[in-house]
């Protein structure tokens, strides 16, 4: 049932789908009516009527009934409606009129849209705290020294990066795979830091062009050593990072501190100032000095895949309770292709001990999936005596191979050192 409106009268239209025809379909549309155009012979004066025979009465409302549902079929056709039944309900008693129906031909009138139901809104929710890691199982074998066949979980990284608004992050990396340690090699016992769980706690904001980070991180010394494990092309480090047992500290040390960094035309820079240059972790600094450290890193944009870098780190002039703790390295990689060579080396004073080391490593990529190294590594822990297993010179010499299995984020690698003393 469709109601028709109406303007100033008490007439009720209704249009129903009673089907008198088979030419007709079940539809219909409404149309807009111009009651005021209609006669207005429904209306009868009141005093008039109380002189005239009821009868006669009836007879002319019917009439004038007949003429307004003539006008109204008129007006539905003009408006190209269909119309099957009309029912009048007036102040008469009328049962039924049927109207013979009207097919109008031409264009439809188009119904008025229905409000749909609006879809649901999806809402892209980007993480604020992304969780990545790092496992490593190690094992070893061979007959050198005290070291035995074994096998060991080398690292079990968990790295946490909180995104906390305008390019500022919050990032905690602990590795779960370390068992804390005392060293005996001073006069008193202490914590070997490379054993700490916590590896890096940093606050990190951008200032203008400049990115600031605050908290115990990386020291900005050296390639390899300024890299994560993550990316290593053989299963350990040089000797100068690695050997820490003969006093290796030329990278991958951390310590606290507040560290810029940033770039300009084709030079990257980091420079920082920190309690020391790795000797103590998350501990209050021991003395009033402090260690300035600093990076500069050249790639060329005429030569694709080439940098060269220098940098270093300085505790200042030595003092009573801040003893002379210096590194400075130039390191070079080039990368074409399938090939990578990468050259660094550093020499460092930790005292009156002088320490040099260096090494220099290729790659070549058979295959996306597998890659080989060969590498040459030299340290040596004390320039002016070699007279001592804690002392003397190691050359070692070490193959790899790496296996990426495709479509998994591994990496199988093996590394055959052959150590020359």
């Amino acid at each position: 049932m469709i109601g028709l409106p109406t303007r100033r009268h008490s007439l009720v239209v209704g249009v129903s789908l009673l089907l008198l025809a088979p030419a007709v379909q079940a539809q219909a549309t409404t149309a807009a009516i111009d009651f005021d155009a209609l006669p207005r012979r429904s209306r009868i004066d009141s005093t008039a009527a109380k002189k005239k025979d009821p009868v006669v009465l009836l007879r002319e409302q019917n009439a004038a009934q007949r003429d307004s549902i003539a006008q109204l079929t008129r007006a539905l056709a003009q408006a190209k409606a269909r119309v099957d039944t009309v029912v009048v309900t007036a102040p008469a008693k009328v049962d039924t009129v049927v109207v013979e129906p009207v097919t109008v031909k031409g264009p439809a009138v188009a119904e008025p849209a229905r409000p749909s139901t609006p879809p649901a809104a999806q809402v892209a929710v980007s993480p604020t705290t992304t969780v990545s890691g790092l496992l490593q199982l190690l094992g070893s074998g061979g007959d050198l020294g005290a070291q035995r066949s074994t096998f060991r979980l080398r690292r079990a990284e968990i790295k946490m990066v909180s995104d906390l608004g305008g390019k500022t992050t919050a990032t905690l990396m602990i590795d779960v795979s370390k068992a804390l340690a005392l060293s005996t090699a001073g006069p008193t016992p202490s914590v070997t830091q490379s054993t700490r769980v916590i590896q890096d706690a940093v606050l990190s904001m951008p200032i203008g062009r400049v990115q600031f980070e605050a908290g115990q991180q990386r020291l900005p010394l050296g390639l390899e050593g300024s890299h994560s494990s993550s990316i290593l092309e053989t299963v350990e480090r040089s000797l100068m990072t690695s050997d820490r047992a003969r006093g290796a500290s030329f990278g991958d040390v951390r310590d606290l501190g507040l560290m810029a960094k940033g770039k300009f035309v084709a030079f990257e820079y980091k420079a920082g100032v920190f309690n020391g240059s790795g000797e103590a972790m998350n501990e209050t600094d021991k003395n009033s000095g402090k260690a300035v450290a600093a990076q500069l890193i050249w790639r060329p944009k005429s030569i694709r895949g080439f940098r060269i870098g220098t940098s270093g780190v300085t505790s200042g002039t030595a003092s009573g309770d801040k003893p002379t703790r210096d590194r400075a390295g130039l390191d070079l990689q080039y990368v074409r292709g399938r090939a990578l060579l990468q050259v660094e080396g550093m020499a460092g004073r930790d005292g009156a001990i002088v320490r040099h080391g260096m090494y220099a490593l290729g790659t070549w990529a058979f295959r996306p999936t597998v890659k080989g190294a060969l590498r040459f590594d030299a340290w040596d822990p004390n320039a002016n005596l070699e007279s001592t297993p804690a002392s003397i010179t190691e050359r070692d010499y070490t193959l790899g191979l790496t296996w990426a299995p495709k479509g998994t984020k591994l990496r199988l690698m093996t590394s055959m050192p052959a150590p020359s003393r």
